[in-house]
């Protein structure tokens, strides 16, 4: 099907995004100070068609339908904002021509 539709420059920047991010527990209740673990971060993974990105972020979107509309009429969903500083890799999923 995307040789139909032509090569769409937009949709080249498909990545895996491996990252890290803050948690808490899932049960947030009071408790002793004492008892709690050490800390450790979250490892994220994440993969998308990189939309818009600058030096302090980039937004992913995993879904984005429409591509054979005009840009101003395509739509996407499940879109994430990812902080640069937490990002630990990224892999490109296309492979370069």
């Amino acid at each position: 099907m995307p040789g139909k539709m032509g090569k769409k420059k937009h949709y080249k920047k498909l990545y895996l995004i491996y990252w890290v991010d803050s948690h808490m527990p899932t049960i947030s209740t009071w408790s002793g100070i004492k008892g709690i673990e050490e800390p450790e971060n979250a490892i994220c993974i994440s993969v998308g068609w990189i939309h818009k990105e600058t030096k302090r972020s980039v937004i992913i979107i995993p879904h984005i339908s429409g591509i054979n509309w005009d840009k101003s009429e395509r739509s996407g969903v499940g879109y994430i904002t990812i902080p640069t500083s937490s990002i630990l890799e990224r892999v490109n999923l296309i492979p370069k021509e």
